[in-house]
């Protein structure tokens, strides 16, 4: 044993490498790669050779070997790579974004603690703050996301510009979030759900079966037993985070909404598989973007097709709101980030400084009324509601306005609390209210009233109405003209999850009174 110690202090010594316990080194990485991201902006210059970079025109997603300069300092033995898909991707000879390895070539050293890092060229986010920001609120809230920083990069002394620069996917990233870090790491394909083109960068590159047995939970037909399923398979509350964060900060090009942009690791301590946030260059992009949207994923959909996973998700997203979004000045902390980056950049490019500078005064704004959508969007959350022993559940609070070419009011009419639509110009316009709902058949049911509504020549789906979000009426309870109080109603099935309820008005003119206290929902008997 003690010969064996005297070996590894005489092979450290041999690579120029102080003896000291590796928690000792792993503590001083540690605060090495802190101090990067919370530092200055760099300025690094890649050199690759003549046939390197014929080799990058050929094929770029091979690494090859290069040098990374930082000032005085020259870090050889780097392996360089582009990287990128369809929106980002550019060739070496334009502005390429590129991942750089520092663990794969003979004299390679570890680049301010860090063994691999993306630069990015926020090809898809005029900002360069989305990433970082965004990255900030997902380690709020628990949920895996690299750190970033900025660096104005050069490639052969040829001026790249401003880049991203992020932390890659290593054992020191995971260390932030899980107990162990020897877990095997997949990595998702362009556009691809979890059945289709999955790689591991970790692990035995044959063995697939905890995410064989994922994909077998996400197809099993019965609730009860798809809910089993998936706790034996994927970590649940990992996941109700993952899934609530991509909601709430509206990741429209991520796992859950679009099947793209993840990696997923297998805890070796509790044996099941967590989601990694990834390639968060378009988040913030739609400010109302519904918590309560459905999943495209097959993970996304089996999960919030259960109970359990609608009743976890819906406590996660008001937990986090809270936690996360409600207790911090998200937009004073974009301001703050911008004047950093505009200051470091002024002095080689003003006029991108000057950019930088609007672009941000425009995120700030886009955070700010974000943060309130998600509060009122909470807010109507409201109590999950109950059917009585008739079947019926009343529905008189949580509706909200959405819709152009319209005012809208609630008001008192004939001793009825209302809520009021009146076209200024040809308009479709709503009160939408959110459900929860299991399976099964549904009545939607109110009554209403209507002066000088005009439909349009085609008087499909025309009128005052009722309907569900993603239907179209087709005719059904179209209310047109002057009518007195009426009861309309709209049947529809459900597969279970999120169903929007939709009191529209779709006309050139007119107005309409539905009566608040008249709305309900019929679960139909089986």
């Amino acid at each position: 044993m003690r010969h064996g110690f005297r070996l590894i202090i005489a092979l450290l010594t041999a690579a120029g490498v102080a003896a000291q316990p590796a928690d000792k080194l792993a503590k001083k990485q540690r605060q090495e790669i802190e101090e990067l991201f919370a530092g200055p902006i760099l300025s690094l210059n890649l050199e690759i050779a003549r046939d390197g970079m014929e080799a990058l025109r050929k094929e770029p997603r091979r690494y090859v070997e290069g040098v990374l300069r930082e000032g005085g300092t020259a870090h050889p033995g780097v392996a360089i790579k582009l990287k990128g898909a369809d929106g980002s991707f550019r060739p070496v000879d334009e502005k390429p974004a590129f991942t750089l390895s520092f663990a794969k070539y003979e004299g390679a050293t570890r680049f301010h603690g860090l063994k691999r890092l993306h630069l990015n060229n926020a090809r898809e986010d005029s900002t360069f703050l989305r990433q970082l920001v965004c990255g900030e609120m997902a380690r709020a809230a628990g949920v895996p996301a690299s750190r970033c920083t900025h660096a104005l990069v050069s490639l052969n002394g040829r001026k790249l510009g401003l880049y991203v620069l992020v932390e890659g996917y290593t054992q020191d990233f995971l260390a932030q979030f899980f107990a162990q870090t020897e877990g095997d790491l997949y990595e998702g394909g362009f556009c691809k759900d979890i059945d289709a083109e999955l790689t591991k960068d970790e692990g035995d590159v044959k063995d697939f079966r905890i995410i064989e047995q994922l994909i077998a939970a996400t197809r099993e037909e019965d609730d009860a037993k798809r809910w089993k399923a998936l706790q034996g398979a994927l970590d649940v509350d990992r996941y109700a985070s993952f899934l609530a964060m991509e909601s709430l900060m509206g990741v429209g090009d991520g796992y859950d909404f679009f099947r793209n942009n993840y990696r997923i690791y297998h805890d070796p301590v509790t044996k099941r598989l967590a989601f990694i946030l990834h390639g968060m260059d378009q988040p913030l992009g739609d400010v109302e973007f519904p918590i309560q949207k459905q999943p495209g994923s097959m993970v996304g959909q089996a999960f919030v097709g259960c109970a359990e996973g609608r009743k976890l998700y819906r406590q996660r997203v008001v937990e986090l709101y809270k936690k996360v979004f409600a207790t911090k000045n998200w937009p004073a902390r974009v301001g703050a980030v911008a004047k950093k980056l505009c200051a470091a950049v002024e002095p080689v490019d003003g006029d991108l400084s000057r950019h930088l500078a609007g672009e941000a005064a425009e995120l700030r704004q886009i955070v700010a009324e974000r943060v309130k959508s998600i509060g009122r969007q909470v807010e109507e959350l409201g109590t999950p509601f109950e059917f009585n022993a008739k079947g019926i559940a009343i529905l008189p609070a949580g509706w909200h306005f959405d819709g152009d070419n319209a005012t809208h009011d609630e008001r008192d009419v004939d001793g009825r609390k209302c809520l009021h639509l009146h076209a200024t110009g040809a308009t479709t316009a709503s009160w939408r209210k959110s459900v929860e709902l299991e399976n099964g058949s549904y009545r939607f049911e109110a009554r209403l009233r209507t002066r000088g509504v005009m439909a349009e020549e085609d008087n499909s789906g025309k009128g005052a109405g009722l309907r569900i979000s993603g239907s179209s009426r087709n005719g059904r309870n179209a209310v047109a003209g002057d009518s007195g109080w009426q009861s309309i109603g709209y049947d529809f099935e459900s597969d279970g999850g999120n169903v929007v309820l939709v009191a529209e008005l779709r006309a050139a003119a007119g107005e309409v009174w539905f009566d608040r206290g008249s709305f309900r929902l019929i679960r139909k008997q089986q």
